[in-house]
């Protein structure tokens, strides 16, 4: 997944996302960690795919868990 600037995102992030606001409901095993900017766009860009517009509503939620998935 390829962020607005056409970067990809990391796999490892990209699979933490979408288990913090709850589209995926396994929890990711990987321990990679990311600066709060870094998760702040993974998950908006995971939120731009027309296919998970229905999660936005999880938007905030998601970014609180910043701390459980980078383990702070």
């Amino acid at each position: 997944m390829n962020d607005k600037n056409n970067k990809e995102l990391s796999p490892c992030i990209i699979s933490w996302g979408k288990f913090a606001l709850d589209i995926k409901l396994i929890k990711p095993k990987n321990s990679k960690k990311c600066t709060l900017e870094y998760w702040q766009k993974t998950i908006d860009t995971i939120l731009s795919q027309p296919k998970y517009q229905s999660f936005v509503k999880n938007r905030n939620k998601a970014i609180q868990k910043f701390g459980f998935v980078c383990k702070l």
